[in-house]
């Protein structure tokens, strides 16, 4: 005579086993990110933070400058050749300039290119080409390509910009 297993008696104590390796395998896809895609994830996070959609209001934009003092350091300083947006600035002061940017664009889209991360410990540093695509309030378009090089320090895990050299692109 053949003797019957039952299943669910072999199945149940594999459960918790299946749950702990679902639960790893989640990790390891998910929260397991080296540097270098940390830094790019903080990049793409700024460029949608700091661009301006034409269909976006006024909240959303609030919103979204408020969500870029998460991205910086304590102080961050800035070198381009316009002096009023060049200087050491706190978070809230970053926020405060995106602001007043937003408020003269009806849109301002940014884009990286060619990303490039140096890691040397704590400190890392990101040189790109970045787009800016737009059109003022009173209708003027532009459309403008710089070299930009972001500076990062590593605090309690995160990474933090400290640091935006904006240097204009010579055309040969």
């Amino acid at each position: 005579m053949v003797k019957k297993i039952n299943v669910s008696s072999f199945i149940k104590p594999l459960l918790p086993l299946l749950a702990v390796a679902a639960a790893a395998l989640i990790w390891y896809v998910y929260f397991n990110k080296t540097d270098k895609e940390l830094i790019k994830e903080q990049l793409h996070q700024f460029r949608s933070d700091a661009s301006k959609y034409p269909d976006e209001g006024m909240a959303q934009g609030v919103l979204k400058c408020k969500a870029l003092e998460k991205l910086f350091d304590k102080t961050c300083h800035v070198n381009i050749n316009v002096d009023m947006f060049a200087g050491s600035f706190s978070p809230e002061e970053v926020s405060s300039k995106a602001m007043y940017c937003r408020s003269h664009c009806a849109s301002a889209i940014i884009n990286f290119y060619n990303i490039k991360i140096t890691l040397d410990g704590d400190d890392a540093e990101a040189s790109l080409t970045a787009s800016l695509d737009g059109a003022s309030r009173d209708g003027k378009r532009f459309n403008e390509y710089r070299e930009l090089i972001f500076s990062f320090n590593k605090i309690e895990g995160k990474w933090l910009i400290c640091k935006i050299d904006i240097h204009q692109i010579i055309e040969k």
